[in-house]
């Protein structure tokens, strides 16, 4: 299907008509299938008139889709290690998205967050996506100043909001320059998410294991040289000792690699076993695992014996018996957390 067609199909269960609270004429199911269409080639240009009428419930809609379409697009192992399905991504992608529109600081419209799922589906690459490099229409911008309490990006006038971790409130901050220190989401067993780190646009900072982690950076193109330590390539690309260290594809199975590397395609499930590229052992949840071979699916953990499914928002969780929480909540105090941004005052 012809991109410039903007037709974004999201498979998804019919169960997701309820549960994502989407009322929007475009999001219906298929007939005979289980699946939703996500239509936008009859959309209006929100971006040129961004006062015209959009419910919150159809602006988180369309901008959970357009999201998790990219992270099954561009991560597709990652989206499987996180959820089950389109429609629970969708329907986790959501949690507290309605009220971002009445968050102290935020003067962000329903117009605008539609007219940011529109331009994710029309223009934004894997590589910007990876890298969370937003098209500019989804750089939102509020009220609040430097070192104000916040729960969300959109209250900051710098646009960001600086948190210690996915349950907690911060602070309005301004975004990191070249080697600033910076920090993605750690996922279980697979690529870290690095879609929302402090790094100001265009700057990359790479998930732990692969060269420069930790590091705002310029990322480097094809066929240029990178570095083993410091000097990342672009999210798409790997910098591989046997390619003197010049960005490339992937390495794939079963070519040789070097762990150290991290050159397999882990965006697709490969990594380096021994001395070559495999693709990873995977099982759904409550399915027979066996702890550090087994990629467990899902959100789901392995226990030595099986893969245990996540929690619940609000339900116990145990990282050290294998019971974590389902994303985007984490573990704190032994429960399953998930900000509510409008807590942060």
């Amino acid at each position: 299907m012809p991109a410039w067609k903007l037709r974004h199909v999201v498979w998804i269960g019919a169960i997701c008509v309820a549960a994502c609270e989407v009322d929007n004429p475009n999001y219906k199911p298929l007939q005979g299938d289980m699946t939703m269409s996500v239509d936008m080639t009859a959309s209006v240009d929100l971006a040129a008139q961004p006062d015209m009428a959009v419910s919150p419930a159809d602006a988180c809609g369309a901008m959970a889709a357009a999201v998790c379409d990219r992270l099954n697009t561009c991560n597709p192992f990652g989206f499987k290690t996180d959820f089950a399905d389109p429609a629970g991504c969708i329907a986790r992608k959501q949690i507290n998205c309605v009220g971002r529109f009445s968050l102290n600081g935020a003067t962000l419209k329903p117009a605008e967050l539609m007219a940011c799922a529109q331009e994710i589906t029309k223009t934004l690459s894997c590589n910007d996506y990876l890298m969370g490099n937003v098209p500019i229409s989804c750089r939102f911008k509020g009220t609040l100043i430097a070192a104000s309490k916040c729960g969300d990006n959109a209250q900051c006038s710098s646009g960001y909001c600086l948190k210690p971790d996915a349950a907690s409130c911060g602070s309005c901050s301004e975004r990191l320059g070249e080697q600033g220190a910076c920090k993605c989401t750690v996922r279980s067993g697979a690529l870290d998410d690095c879609t929302d780190t402090a790094c100001t646009y265009g700057l990359y900072c790479p998930p732990t294991g692969i060269p420069g982690a930790g590091k705002c950076a310029q990322p480097v193109k094809s066929d240029s040289t990178c570095s083993a330590g410091t000097l990342p390539c672009l999210p798409t690309l790997t910098c591989a000792s046997g390619n003197s260290f010049v960005c490339a594809n992937p390495i794939v199975a079963p070519n040789a690699c070097v762990a150290a590397d991290g050159a397999c395609d882990g965006l697709h499930g490969q990594f380096c076993f021994g001395s070559k590229c495999a693709a990873s052992q995977t099982a759904n949840p409550n399915e027979a695992c066996t702890l550090g071979a087994t990629q467990c699916l899902a959100g789901s953990a392995c226990n030595s014996t099986k893969c245990i499914p996540p929690a619940e928002n609000g339900a116990p969780c145990n990282p050290a018996n294998s019971v974590g929480c389902k994303v985007p909540a984490i573990c704190s105090g032994n429960i399953c957390k998930v900000l509510d941004p409008a807590t942060c005052i």
